[in-house]
């Protein structure tokens, strides 16, 4: 979607299509939130809408044979603006923000003292635009609480295996897909954000 003012300048979104096994969490799941993210920018440009920075959603493989292409983590630089979005979006089963109950899940650890986000690693889809090309990347999913946690692992248990399927997915994790749905909102007041406001909402003191 080309922007209005600046449209030599680029808010990407993006998700790798390819799995290992049949991949309805990894990596589905991603792409059903983009597409979501995208029919809502469609509807808005119905509208006449356009934003100010061009905005490009992305689909890529290679993720999984080792990130050979292009919890949350996120360049220093956006960290503020991830806390103005996540106040603003609801947790879909409670009656609190999806900054309410990251404030929970760590309630021990930094981000709850600090308020500091995790730094990117090197082990996803952002790590060529992170690590090689320098740009400010964000990373978000949903995960199981460490408080409620049956294994002691950081994925689901079905992680790369044949049983990462869409009966699994509709039956037990996420039936309705208000988790999707809140995803979705997350992500697109990041793109939002990223694209309308007139300066770049970075963080420079962190």
């Amino acid at each position: 979607m080309k922007g209005k003012y600046e449209p030599d300048r680029y808010v990407m979104l993006g998700n790798h299509v390819d799995a290992w096994v049949n991949g309805a969490v990894d990596a589905t799941s991603g792409t059903t939130v983009m597409m979501e993210i995208a029919r809502a920018l469609g509807e808005k440009h119905k509208t006449g809408w356009r934003p100010r920075r061009s905005i490009m959603l992305c689909g890529w493989d290679g993720e999984e044979s080792g990130n050979n292409s292009l919890l949350t983590a996120a360049s220093p630089l956006l960290h503020d603006l991830m806390f103005d979005v996540h106040k603003k979006v609801n947790d879909p089963y409670r009656d609190e923000t999806v900054f309410d109950r990251c404030m929970i899940h760590y309630k021990d650890t930094d981000y709850n003292k600090t308020h500091k986000i995790y730094s990117l690693g090197a082990g996803s889809d952002y790590f060529a635009f992170y690590k090689f090309m320098g740009i400010p990347s964000i990373d978000m999913s949903y995960r199981q609480s460490d408080l409620d946690q049956i294994y002691n692992t950081s994925y689901y248990p079905q992680y790369h295996t044949f049983h990462d399927t869409i009966f699994w997915m509709e039956h037990f994790v996420d039936k309705d897909y208000k988790v999707h749905l809140t995803v979705a909102r997350v992500g697109l007041l990041y793109l939002l954000k990223l694209a309308e406001n007139t300066l770049i909402p970075f963080t420079m003191q962190r």
